[in-house]
């Protein structure tokens, strides 16, 4: 709910009132009577992608992964909200639709999805097919489990698993570099980017390390994540 809570209530928390603690304008007395930039088409795309990310997330949880336990440790709760509600949550939302221009300053001009609508279009196709892609990898590795709860493991294949292990984490990268660059290289951007990515590495290191522990010669030496570089 973060992300068009932010989108549909900029008024309210982009306000330079001096009573406003997340007022993004600093307050002056011209300010008081400037009107605030509608959305950018961008700006619009990047609250719905992120929404429907989410969205996609929620009808997973339900219908399509299956858990061997039922339970997550209370650390682990934390970590994931602080993940989630803060990096991914209030970080991208209050600079993504900031009433600015919100690209960085070192990106290209010709770049900018706002002004250059084969950028915009670009990133569009990529983040659809990056969600769809994660999405039909979850299905793989849900049909790998017994549906009793068993924590039995088979080795996953066909479509992204015969390029690296972790096809799933290299989709949902992909899916927030389109973010990245319709948000034109928008720091807060970046770190959830850079912060995200970094974490499905490691899993994705700590998954072929299992795999190959688990099924030996029988599993067939692959990139973890990034093909021929990770």
């Amino acid at each position: 709910m973060i992300h068009p809570l932010f989108f549909y209530f900029r008024p309210l928390i982009y306000s330079s009132s001096p009573y406003n603690p997340l007022s993004y304008i600093p307050f002056n007395a011209s300010s008081t009577t400037e009107l605030m930039p509608a959305p950018t088409t961008t700006q619009l795309i990047l609250c719905t992608f992120c929404t429907l990310h989410f969205l996609k997330r929620e009808y997973e949880t339900i219908f399509v992964h299956r858990f061997s336990a039922a339970t997550m440790p209370a650390t682990n709760i934390a970590k994931n909200s602080a993940h989630y509600w803060i990096l991914a949550g209030l970080n991208l939302a209050y600079y993504l639709y900031a009433p600015t221009d919100i690209s960085a300053s070192w990106w290209p001009a010709a770049l900018n999805a706002d002004l250059n609508p084969t950028v915009r279009y670009a990133a569009i196709a990529l983040w659809v097919f990056a969600e769809v892609s994660n999405y039909l990898t979850h299905i793989t590795l849900c049909h790998l489990r017994p549906e009793d709860g068993s924590t039995k493991r088979q080795i996953p294949k066909g479509y992204g698993f015969n390029l690296v292990t972790c096809p799933n984490y290299l989709f949902e990268s992909l899916a927030w570099l389109a973010v990245v660059i319709l948000g034109g290289g928008n720091l807060s951007s970046l770190i959830f980017f850079s912060v995200a990515t970094g974490t499905m590495m490691l899993w994705a290191k700590k998954k072929e390390i299992r795999y190959r522990k688990e099924f030996g010669k029988v599993y067939r030496k692959k990139a973890c994540m990034i093909p021929a570089i990770w």
